[in-house]
């Protein structure tokens, strides 16, 4: 099987062996994938900072928290 140029092979291998939309279906999947990596990046960067002013390693008052200790400060989702 050739590949054509510009087109994915697992697109190709996809649709050749009868799965239409397959382009689609990758596309929703991988920015599924990109959405889900920011979101982690998200939340351990902000545990972070909040573990690092707690130990007197960045400014104080990243260290906030509300009443069921999910940290409030500027470094907070």
């Amino acid at each position: 099987m050739r590949y054509p140029p510009g087109k994915s092979p697992f697109v190709t291998t996809l649709e050749h062996i009868g799965i239409p939309g397959a382009g689609d279906m990758l596309t929703v999947v991988i920015l599924v994938a990109v959405l889900s990596v920011l979101n982690a990046g998200l939340y351990t960067s902000s545990r972070l900072l909040y573990v690092l002013a707690s130990n007197d390693e960045a400014p104080r008052w990243i260290a906030g928290v509300n009443r069921k200790g999910v940290p409030v400060g500027r470094g907070a989702p």
